[in-house]
């Protein structure tokens, strides 16, 4: 079964609690040194906020920071940061040059080709949120509005490290038909074929946990059938009756001989095949073993198809709210009309 979630679980992503702990302490140090570096620049050097140093030093700094060690390449990845946010200036400038600065940023600080890519995408996505949002600190006193806009984006530019914490959840998946018949021989389809079907009946379960277990069950039954088959294919490999014939005769060769080398050379190999029979035998227990455990499993997952059945909320179950109030109508209008009928009769009876 899966394990349960972490305090962050979206999707097939989830973030442990340990790691949310640890991905909290490094935007905490981000958004610490993208604000101090900033605030250092603007406010005693004198550079403008959107000058390109405030965002190159302001991300480099950060990256250093952030990053586990070798101090050895701490220069260099500095110095590489920069030097690129620098260069994006060439191109950019203003609102588009801090965005590109996160990019850097996540590029810089990522794991690999695609990390680096999901870093990058990170943190340019909640920017250009941050400078949509950089419009409402019009209203800030204007000592503050430099230091909140250096907040914003250092909070929003920490988001790079967001990619790297999170646990991809590879959900199980049931093989389909397909694959079933492509990869199993026909004699060990019929259950795999089995589980899958219950898989997409149990589509209902009550909370994505439980889903992907039955599904990984499913999934189970199919590596329980490609295990007997493998298992059926070596037991078969080995004929017992031939191997036993073999044996027999090389013992009684051996019993016959008088030359001592070929003796033991008859009687090892009959040892040897002893061996061969005894492993045939361990195979097949092997083999019983399987199918008692894909029984198992195709039996849990019928069950679970019925206990979901039951937990699932059904249209008899609960009755209309103004159902009640529709019968008290009911018996007035036929206590009513009941009375008028009465009334009739008795003047029926009444008249002369």
């Amino acid at each position: 079964m899966s394990a349960e979630p972490g305090i962050f679980s979206r999707g097939r992503f989830d973030l442990p609690e340990e790691q949310a702990r640890k991905l909290l302490f490094q935007q905490m140090t981000w958004t610490g040194a993208y604000l101090g570096m900033g605030t250092l620049l603007v406010g005693l050097a004198g550079v403008p906020p959107m000058q390109p140093l405030v965002p190159a030093a302001a991300t480099g700094l950060a990256v250093v920071l952030t990053q586990s060690r070798p101090l050895a390449r701490v220069p260099l990845r500095l110095l590489l940061t920069v030097g690129a946010v620098y260069g994006a200036s060439l191109v950019f400038s203003g609102d588009n040059l801090l965005a590109a600065s996160a990019l850097i940023g996540g590029l810089a600080i990522g794991k690999g080709i695609l990390g680096r890519i999901e870093a990058g995408l990170a943190g340019l996505a909640a920017t250009l949120l941050a400078i949509w949002m950089d419009g409402m600190l019009g209203v800030l006193p204007d000592g503050v509005q430099v230091p909140a806009l250096l907040l914003l984006m250092g909070l929003a530019s920490s988001q790079v490290l967001l990619p790297a914490a999170l646990r991809f959840r590879a959900a199980a998946v049931v093989p389909s038909p397909a694959q079933i018949s492509r990869t199993l021989t026909q004699s060990y389809r019929a259950p795999c074929m089995r589980a899958w079907q219950l898989d997409q009946d149990l589509a209902t379960a009550p909370d994505p946990v439980t889903r992907e277990g039955l599904a990984e069950v499913g999934g189970w039954v199919y590596r329980l059938a490609l295990t007997l088959q493998t298992l059926d294919n070596d037991i078969h490999s080995i004929k017992a009756e031939e191997v036993a014939q073999r044996r027999d005769g090389l013992l009684a060769e051996a019993a016959t001989t008088e030359d001592p080398f070929i003796r033991d050379r008859h009687q090892g190999t009959a040892r040897h095949l002893d061996r061969l029979l005894d492993h045939r035998v361990a195979l097949q227990r092997e083999r019983d073993r399987t199918a008692s455990l894909q029984d198992y499993a195709l039996a849990y997952m019928e069950e679970a198809r019925a206990g979901i059945a039951l937990a699932r909320v059904l249209p008899g179950e609960r009755t209309p709210e103004q159902l009640g109030v529709v019968l008290d109508k009911l018996r007035t209008h036929a206590a009513e009309g009941g009375a008028r009928r009465q009334a009739a009769r008795e003047l029926e009876v009444a008249r002369p």
